[in-house]
């Protein structure tokens, strides 16, 4: 991020959700290394350097407050192709740690995420874990993130949203 010649961030939610969490990841970095706070300060120079811009505005002004980018997508034809976790040989069950809401929803949300990075920063040093079992979540949460990734530049480009 630091040698980024970029003039913007592009995201959905990035302010409130994105660049919250690089920052904490950040500090939890530097707890455990002992970095006195230097990698902190880098990230947040880095987010702070470059104009964000979060397309969430855009849309909650066009759609209403607390629209999702899936919703988004869905309203103006933008393709997004959301992962179905199942298809991964992960070994993991959404559904044992989902709320009743999305209990059977053979997509991976992004309440689910925040699950199996557990597990996958779990995983990472587990020798009981096998590969195959660990690169499958690795391939999971990559395409998850690509799906949450390619479609902003679609979105950028079709606003204003009507």
């Amino acid at each position: 991020m630091e040698s980024t010649t970029a003039t913007s961030y592009l995201s959905y939610n990035g302010e409130a959700f994105d660049f919250p969490h690089l920052r904490g990841r950040a500090q939890i970095v530097a707890d455990i290394v002992g970095t006195d706070r230097e990698i902190v300060e880098r990230i947040d120079s880095a987010l702070s350097s470059v104009h964000s811009d979060d397309l969430k505005h855009d849309a909650w002004a066009s759609f209403g407050q607390y629209t999702s980018l899936e919703d988004v997508c869905s309203q103006i034809g933008v393709s997004q192709v959301t992962p179905r976790w199942q298809k991964y040989e992960h070994g993991l069950n959404a559904d044992e740690f989902r709320l009743d809401q999305n209990q059977g929803d053979p997509y991976l949300t992004s309440s689910d995420v925040a699950q199996f990075g557990e597990h996958y920063l779990n995983w990472s040093d587990d020798p009981e874990i096998s590969r195959r079992r660990y690169d499958a979540l690795e391939d999971l949460l990559r395409a998850y993130a690509v799906s949450d990734v390619i479609p902003l530049f679609e979105l950028a480009d079709k606003r204003p949203y009507k």
